[in-house]
């Protein structure tokens, strides 16, 4: 049931996107280019889990340095490694967090899960937020359907300039799956902050996740968060306060 939660979780990342029917400020949005300045961001990752059994709750954290300009596997950097009076990280965290941040830390990543037909559902002077029902994957099996069926979702974005500033997803209604197993919840949130070159990056990524099956039950949150962004010769540019 984990691996289906994860599949949700990681907002079906591999349907394509279908840009040409999408109204003006969300394509101009989708469409930004990801190419320009070569950014380093500190990065804080934080999974908790209740043990089913006696409730207890167990956390676990990751602190590190991310260069996206480095090969694969070279790109995270645990804090305490360049920094030895930095904390250390959990193995299991710094691998979540590698996950995560495998399709890259910038917000178009997002419009892979836009279908053809978005509603506005609200508006501003500077804002436009969309809702829809996230694509599936054309691989997906029957229980990762059935879930993506009952996920909402909402994006916003930006008139002037257009970039993507959030996105959400969560789950309309609980799923059962084989019968014993029932995901009561599924949710997720994106806020995104500007980098200096006008790009948008996830700046703060929350989930969450509460589920049943087998007598037993359970869940697990998690928050990935930038601490701080600096310039490709690692100069200081900004420190995020949430």
């Amino acid at each position: 049931m984990r691996a289906l939660v994860s599949l949700a979780l990681l907002a079906f990342a591999s349907a394509a996107p279908a840009m040409a029917q999408l109204p003006g400020p969300l394509k101009s949005a989708l469409e930004r280019s990801d190419d320009g300045s070569n950014y380093l961001f500190d990065i804080t990752h934080a999974a908790s889990s209740e043990d089913a059994e006696t409730g207890e709750v167990e956390t676990d954290t990751a602190y590190a340095r991310v260069d996206f300009s480095q090969d694969e596997f070279k790109q995270i950097t645990p804090a305490h490694v360049y920094d030895e009076a930095l904390p250390g990280s959990s193995f299991s965290a710094l691998a979540a967090l590698e996950s995560q941040l495998e399709d890259g830390i910038w917000c178009t990543r997002f419009g892979e899960n836009i279908p053809d037909e978005v509603e506005v559902v609200s508006e501003t002077a500077d804002t436009i937020t969309y809702g829809f029902r996230p694509k599936i994957p054309e691989d997906a099996g029957g229980p990762e359907k059935k879930i993506a069926k009952r996920m909402r979702g909402e994006i916003t974005v930006s008139k002037d300039d257009p970039a993507v500033l959030s996105y959400s997803a969560s789950l309309s209604k609980p799923v059962t799956l084989f019968v014993v197993f029932k995901i009561k919840k599924i949710e997720q949130a994106v806020t995104c902050e500007r980098a200096p070159d006008g790009r948008t990056y996830a700046a703060r990524f929350t989930s969450a996740y509460d589920g049943a099956g087998g007598g037993q039950s359970g869940g697990n949150n998690g928050e990935t968060k930038v601490t701080a962004i600096y310039d490709e010769t690692g100069e200081l540019i900004s420190e995020l306060q949430y």
